[in-house]
């Protein structure tokens, strides 16, 4: 079940994540790098303003999820091998 503040706190993420994605990106960097900044500031282990809960958690495994197989999509088999 969706509650209000489980809302409020997807809609703060999500804000900030772009927010924080936008200034990466006026400077040159990787978009991912300021949005991955944005959940290490706002969670647990900086700021703790978004605790963890169990649907938060769950998103958070899809998400890493999505980032390892866009990652996985984005690299040449042929170069990752000659790197080995």
């Amino acid at each position: 079940m969706i509650t209000g503040h489980l809302i409020v706190t997807l809609i703060l993420i999500l804000t900030v994540a772009w927010f924080m994605g936008r200034v990466f990106a006026r400077f040159g960097l990787p978009v991912v790098l300021g949005e991955l900044l944005a959940g290490l500031i706002m969670g647990p282990p900086l700021l703790g303003i978004v605790n963890a809960s169990e649907p938060i958690e769950l998103m958070a495994e899809f998400g890493i999820f999505f980032l390892m197989f866009h990652a996985g999509l984005e690299m040449d088999p042929k170069e990752a091998v000659e790197h080995i």
